[in-house]
């Protein structure tokens, strides 16, 4: 829950002062310096996303599970205690797994904020049209930026853009210490923060084709006998899917 409001605000904050009044106002090697003390004493901004380590599904008998009109299976059966609020649901297993699910109709979609909070200004020069073609493509921009990309020599527009995506970055880093993935099959794509060979939980945001965003935590509780692998998850991503496809 605390990620979204997080995000919103810093792409408000961050991207409306520093995008804006840094482009139009500031000077190039002001930004340059800046971006440089902000990221170097966190070897973080150096991490791209990297392939998952495997793409094997899960094939134990699985559970559906439907909440905020989105539906997915997982891997283990038996009794779960739900807790469910206005935004979340949480799904806890008896043996110690859970699921947390955000509400996709409240994400922070980048784009729309990007073009209300940036009237009269070309936000296309400033973050490049590849970067505004989705809220995916958004945030890999963000996520695959690291600090060799912002030289005091090239252009002022090419610094401005990677220095901001730089400085986003910083908040898409929650979870990132063990690994930062990414990933794509039939249904989704994305990225995933954290390896569970070495964490106790992931944090996924995975789209589908219509650019909708599923923020999903996955993980054990501590103290707890449950077992997560990364097969597990690939079996909630892989059936990961809107009800409302499946009346089509």
């Amino acid at each position: 829950m605390k990620s979204q409001g997080r995000r919103g605000l810093f792409i408000c904050e961050i991207v409306l002062l520093l995008t804006v009044f840094a482009y139009f106002y500031g000077p190039a090697l002001g930004i340059y310096y800046a971006t440089k003390r902000a990221v170097k004493d966190d070897p973080s901004f150096a991490r791209v996303p990297e392939p998952l380590p495997t793409n094997n599904i899960a094939q134990a008998a699985s559970k559906k599970l439907t909440f905020f009109d989105v539906e997915f299976r997982v891997p283990w059966n038996g009794e779960v205690q739900i807790k469910q609020w206005q935004r979340v649901v949480r799904i806890q297993f008896i043996d110690g797994q859970f699921v947390m699910l955000f509400d996709p109709s409240s994400r922070v979609d980048r784009i729309k904020v990007l073009a209300a909070n940036s009237p009269g200004h070309d936000s296309e020069r400033v973050f490049g049209r590849e970067a505004l073609r989705s809220n995916y493509a958004f945030l890999s921009a963000i996520l695959n930026v690291t600090p060799r990309d912002i030289s005091p020599w090239m252009p002022r527009v090419e610094l401005v853009r990677n220095s901001v995506f730089l400085m986003l970055k910083g908040a898409e880093l929650a979870n990132t210490q063990t690994a930062l993935f990414r990933f794509q099959n039939e249904r989704v794509k994305g990225f995933q923060r954290g390896d569970l060979a070495r964490s106790p939980s992931v944090i996924l945001d995975a789209f589908d084709d219509a650019d909708r965003e599923y923020e999903i935590f996955v993980g054990t509780t501590k103290d707890t006998k449950g077992l997560v692998s990364q097969e597990d998850v690939n079996l909630i991503l892989s059936t990961l899917k809107p009800i409302q496809a499946s009346s089509r």
